[in-house]
């Protein structure tokens, strides 16, 4: 009998709904698998942690299977922050932008069992710095702006700018990360359909 795995994107659906202009939405909590590192989307560090993210994933995915609890692979996320003195996070020169790239975890899995898949990789010779501090840690945002960008990566400053726009007028303030998801693979997908959720936890 086929194994059914978990789909969490299907679960929390609604966490994932956007429109092409900004509204207000209430995000739910998650549990995530997270490794950290600076630099623009096309510096090194950020490929090898997409690596790390993708590997220990799999490595997870497979681990909860063989226990019974299979799971589909979500989709990547990745919240952005500043160095301090930086005001414009579309702005701001790579060296200047730090990450956080994440991924949605069932509940089962826990820092327990990310820790011995990351001692097994170890043990295989993969022991590069984001595996090897990639935590699993939990994610509360709250009320949050958000909106979908559907376009090439190169536009995506209009709409990060469109959305904290809408958040001054609402009078509204930004209170977390920019949060941005990837809704299908960019390596597989044309520019032009390209689609990206972005979103900002407010208060």
């Amino acid at each position: 009998m086929t194994q059914q795995k978990t789909d969490l994107f299907a679960l929390n659906r609604k966490d994932y709904t956007a429109w092409r202009k900004p509204r207000f939405a209430e995000v739910e909590s998650g549990w995530y698998l997270c490794v950290e590192g600076r630099g623009g989307v096309d510096g090194r560090e950020y490929l090898e942690g997409r690596q790390a993210l993708a590997r220990l994933g799999r490595a997870l995915q497979a681990r909860a299977a063989a226990a019974g609890q299979g799971f589909k692979l979500c989709r990547r996320e990745t919240l952005w922050h500043m160095d301090p003195g930086y005001f414009d996070i579309t702005q701001a020169p790579d060296d200047a932008l730090n990450w956080a790239m994440c991924m949605r975890l069932p509940d089962s899995v826990g820092e327990n069992e990310l820790e011995e898949v990351k001692a097994a990789l170890a043990a295989k010779g993969e022991v590069s710095p984001a595996l090897r501090l990639a935590v699993a840690m939990g994610m509360e945002e709250g009320r949050c702006a958000q909106m979908l960008h559907v376009g090439p990566r190169e536009a995506l400053q209009d709409s990060i700018r469109a959305l904290y726009a809408f958040i001054e007028e609402r009078e509204a303030y930004a209170v977390g990360r920019l949060h941005e998801v990837a809704l299908n693979d960019p390596a597989r997908t044309a520019p032009e359909r390209q689609r990206v959720l972005l979103r900002v936890p407010v208060m």
